[in-house]
């Protein structure tokens, strides 16, 4: 034991310095890590999303208003449409982050996101991309074009627009959360360049060289793309504290003591069980799941992961 105990602190500095950290290396380093695992994936997600934000107007503006005669109601009711999905996304957004703790938060918005992309999906099988309805969907007729436009830009691309305009600020409160004193609004000055991009780009860089339909592809599976990597980031923090629990169940097996000392076993799992128990039920019930708690959580996964390194090194060590 004595020999044990005189390895740890040589072995600590090393085991620490090099970052071998369960939660280190999965959360992008450091306690302030959550989400991205990097300032350089969040800014690539947001000027994605406002890119593809703008870039969608306009491929599916250019596909419908031909359709109902190209009148300046028609384009009209294009702009309060996706006026309005944007004004929504941004209630939706404000709503989940002012009534919600950080887990539910980002369990929300993985079903959202995975949604959209399942929508985009069951669209390509039916219609010529998942965003530009088939020849069916056109009117008939004399009939009154705003009720039937607005139904249409609502079936192909009301939740992927719903999807894209709550990316911007859910990432910039995220990344509040994820480092603490710096300044969101990088980000914001990030999206308007995104946007910029993408309505000047459209028709200097993609209208002249793409079909509509070639258009929607490449739209679509930007966007799957995107939402797929931002579902998989947002998932990263409970697959490491998954991950933590599974170090803590196997440590606990390679550990157990002989069957002298069984009962004697049993009651520390039990003791610690019950300890867990009280600080869901009392603790953690009593405070409010927000950034700063994640914060004090999230850490404890680094610091279990580095005694085991060290234990484990000194077992090694002769």
């Amino acid at each position: 034991m004595e020999e044990t105990m005189g390895l740890v602190p040589r072995t600590v500095g090393t085991s620490a310095s090099k970052g071998n950290s369960l939660g280190s290396r999965a959360l992008g380093g450091g306690p302030g890590g959550l989400v991205m695992g990097g300032g350089e994936v969040e800014a690539l997600t947001i000027f994605l999303s406002a890119f593809l934000l703008f870039q969608v107007e306009l491929i599916v503006g250019k596909e419908l208003l031909p359709w109902f005669g190209g009148a300046p109601s028609v384009w009209t009711t294009c702009l309060v449409f996706f006026q309005s999905v944007l004004l929504a996304g941004y209630a939706y957004a404000h709503l989940i982050v002012s009534k919600l703790g950080l887990p539910r938060q980002l369990g929300v918005h993985i079903v959202v996101v995975a949604l959209s992309v399942l929508l985009l999906a069951c669209l390509a099988t039916r219609w010529p991309s998942p965003i530009t309805p088939g020849s069916s969907w056109k009117p008939a007729g004399e009939a009154e074009p705003v009720g039937q436009l607005i139904t249409l830009l609502a079936v192909s691309v009301g939740i992927p627009f719903f999807v894209l305009s709550t990316t911007g600020s859910l990432l910039q409160k995220w990344s509040v959360i994820s480092r603490p004193g710096r300044s969101p609004y990088r980000l914001y000055a990030l999206s308007n360049a995104g946007s910029l991009v993408g309505l000047l780009g459209y028709p200097f860089l993609v209208e002249p060289f793409l079909g509509i339909r070639d258009q929607a592809l490449a739209w679509s599976g930007l966007f799957s793309g995107l939402n797929a990597s931002l579902a998989s980031q947002i998932a990263s923090d409970g697959a490491v504290l998954l991950a933590g629990c599974m170090v803590c169940h196997g440590e606990l097996v390679r550990a157990k003591p002989g069957v002298a000392h069984l009962t004697g076993f049993y009651l520390a799992v039990a003791a610690g069980g019950a300890l867990g128990g009280l600080g869901v039920a009392i603790a953690a019930a009593s405070t409010p799941w927000d950034s700063t708690s994640y914060r004090v959580i999230r850490p404890w996964t680094d610091d279990f992961s580095n005694l085991i390194t060290v234990l484990k090194k000194s077992e090694e060590d002769p």
